[in-house]
């Protein structure tokens, strides 16, 4: 009950702040379903390449970043929290641009 008091509070006082903040939750849920599918298909893909040592490219990602952030679950968070932002960028494009992708 407070958050979504603090929340309406926030829209009401400071909309151009909060409208920044949340373009994010907008631009995914204009192509939810494709976001969803390109990322699984790119992951998918990452865990199959190898890179030239031998390892699997994904978790080597993983490792490079933020694998030293913390304890590992917290690393994890924050390589969760990376992949999210990353697929920020082909979303807010297809919302620019006006394109719409029903599957």
């Amino acid at each position: 009950m407070w958050v979504l008091a603090l929340l309406q509070l926030g829209f009401m006082l400071v909309p151009d702040i909060m409208e920044n903040i949340f373009c994010i939750c907008r631009n995914f849920g204009r192509n939810a379903l494709l976001m969803y599918i390109l990322s699984e298909l790119v992951q998918s893909f990452l865990w199959s390449l190898k890179t030239p040592d031998g390892e699997l490219v994904y978790p080597w990602l993983w490792e490079i970043s933020v694998k030293d952030c913390g304890s590992t679950a917290f690393s994890i968070l924050l390589f969760s929290m990376m992949w999210i932002l990353f697929w920020r960028i082909p979303a807010r494009l297809l919302a620019r641009r006006g394109i719409l992708l029903r599957l």
